[in-house]
Formats: C-alpha cells, sequence, structure tokens
C-alpha cells in the first residue's frame, strides 16, 4: 500500500491533520493500534437516560480559532450553568469569589523571572497573604492542568494561563450537545475514508525517498498463537504525521516500542523528557432520580469544589439532570493512597 501521507493516530489531532490534508488535495491515510477512533474521548450511552456519559474529554474549554473551524458554538455547545459551590468546614455555601482571588495570584505569574522554577517554589516564595487563596490556586493548577505543582514550570503554566485566559477557558467551559462523540463523528465524515484499526506500529524507516512503516495487527499481540504473515502490513508514504503519545514517544526505540530508522535525534529525545502526562482520577456517577432535586435549600449548582483536606474528588461537576462527575488530578500517589 502506497500514500502521500500517512497519518499515526486516529485521535482528534490524527483525524484533524487527515481532514486538513484532504481539503488540501493530499492523499491521507489513517493508522489506530486500538479498535476504536478518538484517542482520551470515550462517549457513552446513558443506561438510566438523560445526557450522554464521558468516560474521557468532556468540556469544551474556551472558543480558540482551532476549535471554531469545527463546529457551531450556538448550535453544538451548551454553557455550564449553575452557582460555583465551596464545600468547607461541612458547610457548603456559593463562592462568587473563587475564580478571582485564584486570578489575582496567578496575575503575579506575568512578572519576568531571572530563571525558570516549579510551580511550587514560586508559590512557596510569595507574599504571605491569604492561606485559603494559595491553597485554592495549588488545588486549580493540580485539578484544572492534572499537574503536580512541584514539576510544572512556571514559564510553562505562564504561557498556558495565557493562551487559557484569551479563550477564556477557564470561566468559559461548555459541554457538547450530544456528547464528544459527536464531534468525532463529524471529524469522520469530513475525512470521508476507511482507517485501518488495531493495527500498532512497530517499525518506521526513514529514507531519502520517503518511509516505510511496519504494522502488526493489534490482535496477534494479545495472542498466543503463531504470527501470520496476514497478521503484518508495510505501508509506504512520501511523510509520516505521528500522533503518538508523549509517553510512547519517550520510550522510542526501547524494545517494544516503536523503532525509528535512522532513530529519533538525541537532542529531541533529551526534549521530550522534560514533558510529563498529568494524572487524574474521575468517576461518572448515575442516578433514576437525582438526590440533589430533593434539596429545596441547595441552589442550582454547576461545580462544587471540595476543599476537605484528602478527599478523593476534590471537584464535582453536574450534567444533565441526573449525572455528576468526581475529579481530582494532580500528583499520583496523591490520587491512590
Amino acid at each position: 500500500m502506497e500514500t502521500d501521507i500517512l497519518v499515526i493516530g486516529a485521535g482528534v489531532t490524527g483525524l484533524t491533520a487527515a481532514c486538513l490534508l484532504k481539503r488540501a488535495g493530499l492523499k491521507a491515510e489513517i493508522v489506530e493500534a486500538r479498535d476504536r477512533i478518538g484517542g482520551r474521548i470515550l462517549t457513552q450511552s446513558n443506561p438510566v437516560g438523560g445526557d450522554p456519559v464521558e468516560l474521557g474529554a468532556e468540556l469544551v474549554h474556551g472558543l480558540p480559532d482551532e476549535t471554531r473551524m469545527w463546529l457551531d458554538p450556538v448550535r453544538d455547545l451548551e454553557v455550564r450553568d449553575g452557582d460555583f459551590l465551596v464545600f468547607e468546614n461541612n458547610q457548603l455555601t456559593s463562592s462568587p469569589s473563587y475564580f478571582a482571588k485564584i486570578s489575582e495570584i496567578l496575575e503575579a505569574l506575568s512578572t519576568p523571572l531571572h530563571q525558570d522554577q516549579s510551580f511550587q517554589e514560586w508559590l512557596d516564595a510569595l507574599a504571605p497573604q491569604d492561606q485559603q487563596a494559595k491553597d485554592w490556586v495549588k488545588g486549580y493548577v493540580q485539578g484544572y492542568h492534572a499537574a503536580d505543582t512541584s514539576d510544572i514550570s512556571v514559564e510553562a503554566l505562564q504561557e498556558i494561563e495565557r493562551e487559557s485566559q484569551e479563550v477564556n477557558a477557564v470561566e468559559g467551559a461548555q459541554f457538547f450537545r450530544g456528547g464528544q462523540s459527536q464531534f468525532l463523528d463529524r471529524l469522520v465524515r469530513d475525512y470521508a475514508q476507511p482507517i485501518l484499526l488495531n493495527h500498532c506500529v512497530k517499525q518506521i524507516r526513514w529514507s531519502p525517498s520517503g518511509a516505510e512503516i511496519h504494522l502488526q495487527s493489534s490482535q496477534s499481540l494479545q495472542s498466543s498463537q503463531s504470527l501470520q504473515s496476514s497478521q503484518f502490513k508495510t505501508i509506504r508514504a512520501k511523510k509520516v504525521i505521528v500522533t503518538l503519545p508523549i509517553g510512547v514517544l519517550q520510550t522510542a526505540s526501547q524494545e517494544g516500542s516503536v523503532q525509528f530508522q535512522p532513530q529519533l535525534p538525541a537532542e529531541f529525545l533529551e526534549s521530550l523528557s522534560y514533558f510529563k502526562m498529568g494524572t487524574a482520577l474521575r468517576m461518572n456517577f448515575l442516578f433514576h432520580k437525582a438526590p440533589w432535586l430533593a434539596l429545596s435549600e441547595l441552589p442550582d449548582f454547576g461545580m462544587i469544589l471540595d476543599s476537605t483536606p484528602g478527599t478523593l474528588f476534590r471537584v464535582w461537576w453536574k450534567r444533565g439532570e441526573n449525572q455528576i462527575v468526581g475529579w481530582n488530578g494532580g500528583p499520583r500517589e496523591r490520587l491512590t493512597s
């Protein structure tokens, strides 16, 4: 099989790249190791009725130009509404100052640094002030960015926060009507070609004339049966777009991972070593009849922050009338202890 461009990975990045290439008149094929498309998007129907259940990405944060290219905000999105509540000292109260206090501290990030440092070092060195606000901003970085505050760089956070503010990504979170899978369906319709699923890239051989990509059936990787020639494929492409997760690329050329020939440059692998994937824990709770509907004194909430030390889920958000999602992000040991 030959193609102009082979896209490795059928997540949103790979699907988007293939769609744009097709619009430009190029022949692009997609290969995916899993038995489904979507990567970190996984939408399932709600067994008790109501809004779909998202087991992966759920909220649309802001509306950068890249997002507007594929959707109509008015038609496709619904705003996350309701009060923002804080559970503290066994009390649940409205806290309109939450984002204001966080923003006040994060605004200090714009001050140039003589040398980059971790966010935790920066926060510890900050002049003493409202300790609650400092705890909130630490929890925000852990939860929203799924980051360990001892690892995330201040310079990186500066750039992320600047981009987030430009598109109103934090307070402007919205849901995709019908679930994130609607977005995937749109990309698939735009691409309008078969996608090769269940095939894992084992080797990418580069040469001046193009690339030769060797694939293996994902089912054969899980089988103890002898391998057949039909379980392997070779694709030749003029160019290759690699959308593999950072963690996979960091182990490139190690035994059992993707083999690059020639090997990836040492300086590229060194740069990759400075990246870390964030960790998060989430759980969806579904009800035939939501218990909060029986609490007349409870405001119509959209999100709850639980500031109790050691709590399993720090953030809760409501989805529809019968679903609530618990979320916690940050250091892995904090999520598994």
